[in-house]
C-alpha cells in the first residue's frame, strides 16, 4: 500500500506524490515490464535462489535538471550474500538522473531551497 502527499512550499510549489509500494511490488510481471533488464536479471538470480529479498516501489526523486519533484519507480534486491542492487528509473520528463529522496518528511523544494510541508492526501494500490 502506498501513500499520497501534497507537497506545498511557502514559494507556490507544489506537487502530489504517489509513494511506497502497492500490489505490484514483488509481482515479477509487474517487475518486468517496468524494468525489462533488471528484472530479467532479478528473475535469474532468483531461479537459482541467490535472491533473498526485493521491491519495486515508487520513491520521490529531484530532477536537478528540470528542478521538480517526481515519483520514480525503483527496482531494488537483496542477494543472499547481502550485496544489494537498486535501480532507478531517470526523469520522466527530460531522461536525466534523478536524485532519491530518502527523508520525504522534510523534503527540500527543488525551486527555492527551503523544508515543504505536506499533507497526507490518501492510500493507493
Amino acid at each position: 500500500m502506498g501513500d499520497i502527499r501534497n507537497y506545498s512550499c511557502n514559494c507556490g510549489y507544489e506537487e502530489r506524490l504517489y509513494v511506497g509500494g502497492g500490489m505490484n511490488a514483488i509481482n515479477m510481471r509487474s517487475i518486468l515490464q517496468m524494468f525489462p533488464q533488471e528484472g530479467e536479471q532479478l528473475e535469474a538470480q532468483k531461479k537459482i535462489g541467490q535472491v533473498g529479498s526485493y521491491l519495486m516501489d515508487h520513491a520521490v526523486g529531484t530532477c536537478k535538471t528540470c528542478r521538480r519533484l517526481y515519483t520514480v519507480s525503483r527496482l531494488s534486491y537483496e542477494m543472499q550474500d547481502g550485496k544489494v542492487f537498486c535501480f532507478i528509473k531517470p526523469c520522466p520528463t527530460c531522461d536525466s538522473e534523478v536524485e532519491v529522496q530518502e527523508d520525504i518528511e522534510n523534503l527540500v523544494c527543488p525551486k527555492c531551497g527551503k523544508v515543504m510541508s505536506y499533507l497526507p492526501a490518501g492510500r493507493w494500490d
